[in-house]
């Protein structure tokens, strides 16, 4: 696993730690994996930018200043193949971090090529990608399914995958998660496909997915807004009261809930 990343000279980039930082992904304490995953999180992925620059769309110049990423990206994608799955969960989020980075609104010049390579190189490993999401746990097939929403060229051939993993889910708030990352790049259509559609008619009227249904219900009432299916509308005014009133904890709620809010305050006042 490290001889690839030992070939490189990470030094030269002032982080000789790189390969100590990927090997403690696999430990066993959850307080190194974590540690570990910070410091590669905000050192290499973000650049020392912040990341409310990085919400803005801004940070380019600091996160391509050198080809760090372009070499690093590779050698996560063959860690992939080799590590323990301890080290999955951090490894697909900075993989799906930096594959969105080519929409970065303000990168410009040498750091927008070098976002866009770097998105390009991401998308080779998408057999390992559709592995552990067809594979693997649930969380961890969600995690990959949000990596691969992060390519809207692509998800044409990626939708009817998406939608079979989205229907085997269990979980009720692993679906829900799918179902919004899935929604979002549907959003960005012109048209929703009729078989999406049905799947969100589905779930806003599950009583034994409670998240998924005002998830559903969120996309529904964000697609088309007064228009939407009375049903939808009802939960997504319910959802709001309970918000309004203390019902949920910051982990509970569902995906999507922020959008819930402003469209309310958008269309109901």
């Amino acid at each position: 696993m490290l001889t690839s990343l030992e070939l490189i000279d990470w030094g030269q980039f002032g982080y000789p730690q790189i390969p100590e930082w990927l090997a403690h992904l696999q430990s066993p304490n959850q307080w190194i994996r974590n540690d570990s995953y910070s410091k590669l999180q905000s050192r290499i992925l973000y650049g020392d930018a912040s990341f409310q620059d990085i919400d803005l769309g801004f940070g380019a110049e600091q996160i391509f200043s050198s080809e760090i990423l372009l070499l690093l990206a590779p050698c996560l994608i063959a860690h992939l193949r080799e590590a323990q799955k301890e080290a999955y969960p951090y490894l697909l989020s900075f993989l799906g971090e930096a594959a969105g980075f080519v929409r970065l609104e303000h990168a410009q010049g040498i750091f927008l090529e070098r976002a866009s390579r770097l998105h390009e190189i991401i998308w080779g490993g998408l057999d390992e990608y559709l592995r552990i999401l067809q594979r693997s746990n649930e969380h961890l097939a969600v995690t990959a399914g949000w990596l691969l929403c992060e390519y809207p060229e692509h998800f044409r051939h990626l939708y009817p995958i998406m939608l079979t993993t989205i229907k085997r889910l269990s979980e009720d708030k692993q679906r829900a998660r799918l179902l919004w990352y899935v929604y979002r790049v549907i959003a960005q259509q012109e048209k929703m496909p009729e078989d999406f559609s049905r799947l969100l008619m589905q779930a806003t009227e599950a009583e034994d997915y409670p998240i998924s249904s005002v998830t559903a219900a969120i996309c529904f009432v964000d697609r088309f807004r007064k228009n939407a299916p009375e049903q939808a509308i009802n939960n997504v005014v319910q959802l709001v009261a309970d918000i309004d009133a203390h019902r949920y904890d910051a982990g509970g709620l569902p995906p999507g809930y922020e959008y819930a809010l402003i469209i309310m305050r958008e269309e109901w006042g």
